[in-house]
């Protein structure tokens, strides 16, 4: 903890029963908490992983954060720690004593190599808080990083209406078309459709020139199923059927409590009419995000504007008719406990590199 803060940290174990209570605790509360945080992610894609928290002296928690274990092929028997999806819990009134607890930590452990914070914030002001609380603790700030770094914002403050009329007009025309269509668009929670999904997004993957690895399809639809405020997968379907086949279009989103943000998407071209198949998916994530308490949408990354070589351009050009507010969001700090075992690793890294090269 701190020096002379008024809180004080915990850490609880994956699988601890503890975990849940607090998870209740901070839900109840509305503080930021990322969807791989959740309890119920952990058990579902059989990750290890710790919850930091931090307390006031009644108990009461005031934020949290979770990190994942993993295995790294780096050094023999030595571990990553990883805290996903971090933000807001970082800059809050307890985020000095969550920094401090999140060093202890990788301190504490054996065998832990590193410890890496990636940082999802809004504005500037709170990346430069954060960056000087992880700093002050020994952080040092990456140059690449595995989060994108800028992307998209749809701020939802106002009505649904508000928010609606400030998209481009291609945007508001394709959502009062497709109405007219022979589709519709339902959540999707039946496992049926796992290699329909794995089909679409390889599809969709090749269209840009990416390589597609198949999702886990069956863990995303039991978090829809016991986390709806959490996670949502919805599709759009022709109507009145429900074979796999009938799926032309899926979107998926997290919510971590003050924001959301699309993640995955796949599309099938459609040949008996002509219609934006992803608009109408990305308007209904950004009504669940607004309707569970959201304060911003993320569209999930973008490209530079001028860069017109970049195969994901037209992705991005699709994002901008959503929103033309576009935040630098991402950025990713490390720890290292034993600073010559990571010196080591990095010059036997730089080895290899030059022997294969």
């Amino acid at each position: 903890m701190a020096p002379n803060s008024p809180f004080r940290t915990r850490v609880t174990r994956a699988g601890d029963p503890e975990w849940d209570a607090l998870e209740s605790q901070i839900l109840r509360a509305r503080l930021p908490f990322p969807l791989p945080a959740r309890a119920a992610w952990g058990r579902l894609h059989g990750t290890d992983a710790r919850l930091v928290t931090a307390h006031e002296s009644d108990g009461s928690v005031q934020g949290a954060v979770a990190v994942e274990v993993a295995l790294t092929r780096a050094l023999p028997a030595h571990r990553m720690l990883r805290a996903l999806h971090s933000g807001s819990a970082l800059v809050g009134l307890a985020g000095e004593a969550l920094v401090i607890g999140l060093r202890t930590l990788a301190d504490s452990e054996p065998r832990i190599l590193q410890l890496n914070v990636e940082l999802v914030l809004r504005t500037p002001e709170e990346h430069a808080r954060a960056g000087e609380l992880l700093r002050a603790a020994g952080f040092s700030r990456l140059e690449k990083i595995r989060h994108y770094p800028d992307t998209v914002v749809v701020d939802l403050a106002g009505s649904e209406s508000e928010i609606l009329a400030s998209f481009s007009q291609t945007t508001r025309r394709v959502l009062r078309g497709w109405l007219n269509l022979p589709l519709e668009l339902r959540p999707i929670l039946d496992t049926r459709y796992v290699s329909r999904l794995n089909d679409l997004g390889r599809d969709t993957f090749a269209r840009t020139g990416g390589d597609y690895h198949p999702r886990p399809w069956v863990a995303r639809m039991a978090l829809c199923a016991t986390e709806p405020s959490a996670s949502r997968l919805v599709g759009i379907f022709r109507t009145g059927r429900d074979d796999p086949e009938s799926l032309l279009a899926f979107a998926w989103a997290c919510s971590h409590g003050d924001h959301a943000h699309f993640d995955d998407a796949g599309s099938t071209r459609v040949s008996d009419f002509k219609v934006q198949l992803m608009t109408p998916l990305m308007w209904n994530l950004i009504c669940w995000a607004k309707g569970h308490g959201c304060g911003w949408f993320d569209l999930g990354g973008t490209t530079d504007p001028n860069d017109r070589s970049d195969p994901l351009t037209s992705i991005s050009d699709f994002k901008r008719r959503f929103s033309k507010v576009v935040v630098s969001v991402g950025a990713e700090w490390v720890y290292e406990p034993h600073p010559a075992r990571s010196t080591l690793v990095r010059l036997a890294r730089t080895a290899v590199t030059r022997l294969s090269g």
